[in-house]
């Protein structure tokens, strides 16, 4: 994932993990700062070289239209100021965020997890920009953008006592719930099918009489053929 104007948290998480598998999160971060030694020194030297590839590493993590704050000469520094931009407390920027999550929608052939992950994730960068969002709101937000299928689902879930209804326990019901669907819609459709009387097609229908296939025994010429022969010989012989 490369940084854009809309994935900042996410992806400052992801970027963190690449600086530990690198060995270079303490430089790029800056919990270790340059050695107060010579120059020439190793300390400095190795400093540098670690400096050097967590700057190549976020240079190579953000779209184009992010290098215009990538200049400052050390990681530490562009680090910083990755994190000035991109985390406005502006009260426009948290209005635009909550209007977000409070108008989501679930699509009809979006997976139950898939939008589970896309409320939280919501959730997640409100959180960040310091606006708070509990359970209770990412449950309402959960349901409120599901669509009318299930509708009784919410009706059964609001009856439900909140002081044990959890987060966790909202999103195990909804997966159980579309499974259960799933399973239900499934079923419909074999029995559906099963009703319908379908039949194989004709190119793979064998006739019994001749063998061949493409034709049922009703249709086959040389089975007509055999009736003629018999009437006539019949008629002959009256």
């Amino acid at each position: 994932m490369k940084l854009s104007n809309e994935n900042y948290e996410i992806w400052r998480i992801l970027e963190e993990a690449v600086f530990l598998r690198r060995n270079v999160h303490d430089v790029a971060t800056g919990l270790t700062p340059i050695p107060a030694t010579g120059p020439n020194s190793k300390g400095v030297k190795d400093w540098k070289r670690k400096d050097d590839e967590a700057r190549a590493e976020l240079i190579l993590s953000v779209e184009p239209d992010q290098l215009a704050h990538m200049n400052a000469p050390t990681a530490y520094e562009i680090w910083q100021e990755l994190e000035r931009v991109h985390r406005a407390r502006g009260f426009a920027t948290k209005m635009s965020l909550r209007r977000t999550f409070m108008t989501m929608q679930k699509r009809d052939d979006q997976k139950m997890s898939s939008w589970i992950g896309d409320v939280r994730n919501v959730a997640f960068r409100l959180q960040k920009a310091g606006v708070s969002t509990d359970d209770e709101d990412i449950i309402l937000v959960l349901t409120m953008g599901l669509p009318s299928t299930f509708d009784a689902f919410v009706v059964a879930l609001d009856a439900t006592d909140s002081n044990k209804l959890t987060l966790n326990d909202v999103i195990i019901r909804l997966l159980n719930e579309e499974s259960r669907t799933d399973v239900s819609a499934s079923s419909a459709g074999i029995e559906s099918a099963f009703r319908a009387g379908v039949r194989r097609p004709k190119s793979e229908v064998t006739c019994f009489k001749c063998q061949k296939k493409g034709h049922y025994q009703n249709e086959c010429k040389e089975e007509a053929a055999a009736h003629t022969a018999v009437e006539t010989e019949f008629d002959a012989a009256w």
